[in-house]
């Protein structure tokens, strides 16, 4: 996956957990892709996000950007 797609799933909600290596949104067949955190097209996205304003927050094991 590309890192503007996963902007894009971001910005609709997504979210990662960590401990499970799991990217999860609703457009998925089985809801979750596997990813790491250390994904570069992941690292990609929260760059291009940082630099839109908008943040990946990290909470409890989870990457997400908040809805505002």
């Amino acid at each position: 996956m590309n890192c503007q797609k996963i902007v894009e799933l971001l910005l609709d909600g997504a979210y990662l957990e960590v401990a499970n290596y799991r990217f999860y949104h609703p457009s998925f067949r089985k809801g979750w892709r596997k990813m790491s955190s250390s994904n570069i097209s992941f690292c990609a996205a929260e760059r291009v996000l940082r630099e839109m304003g908008k943040p990946v927050n990290y909470e409890n094991g989870i990457y997400s950007v908040k809805k505002s």
